[in-house]
């Protein structure tokens, strides 16, 4: 994982030095420019900047953060399996279909957990969003952010309408990572951070032959 983490902090340095080279010239013009059209040239500098740092980001991400999986991949419908398995679990867990995937999140709703996780402090709730493509037997993942109040539980749950990415790069893989793990951990062990979701289902896919790539759409 060190490796990922220094080979994204490399990029985002060089996308750095790349909008500062940019910058360079209007710098370079402000003396001979009245205020306006300085205000202007600077204007259309900081829209460039906010237009293209999403895609940039973007293919960073996907780019570093492509793991490769293990074995022979099972069939697609095996897969969406093995992960729809986590609802028949007593976990904090749930996974809801979605048209073109699934979206695994915490089972906020529920009051059997929404306490625990109000005294656990959650103010957002995580949502990790699948997305499989059967071709090139890869998942794409992509982390959201929503917010999220306990006021009235058990008796309701309010959740923000907007899911916000928010990448999350804190994941453990290898062979004891799979959503089989739910079956034996005890309800204290959950912090309720979002790599508990992430690391099993990634895990998963890995082990069962798929690849994953990290996105942030």
């Amino acid at each position: 994982m060190l490796k990922r983490y220094l080979q994204t902090a490399l990029f985002l340095l060089l996308l750095t030095l790349l909008y500062g080279l940019g910058l360079l010239p209007v710098l370079l013009v402000r003396a001979s420019l009245q205020t306006g059209p300085y205000l202007l040239a600077l204007l259309c500098w900081l829209t460039l900047v906010a237009v293209s740092l999403p895609f940039f980001l973007g293919m960073i991400i996907r780019r570093v953060w492509f793991f490769a999986g293990t074995g022979e991949p099972v069939l697609l419908d095996l897969l969406r399996e093995k992960i729809l398995a986590i609802n028949d679990m007593d976990a904090p867990v749930q996974v809801r279909k979605k048209r073109h995937g699934l979206v695994v999140c915490w089972r906020h709703d529920d009051p059997a957990w929404c306490e625990k996780m109000d005294r656990a402090g959650m103010k957002k709730t995580f949502e990790l969003h699948l997305e499989f493509d059967n071709a090139t037997k890869t998942v794409t993942l992509s982390d959201r952010v929503r917010k999220v109040d306990f006021d009235l539980c058990p008796v309701k749950v309010k959740t923000g309408l907007l899911a916000l990415p928010r990448p999350c790069f804190r994941v453990a893989v290898g062979p004891d990572w799979n959503v089989e793990a739910y079956r034996d951990r005890r309800d204290a062990d959950y912090l309720f951070q979002p790599w508990e979701i992430k690391s099993p289902v990634m895990g998963t896919i890995l082990n069962n032959g798929w690849n994953v790539r990290f996105s942030l759409r």
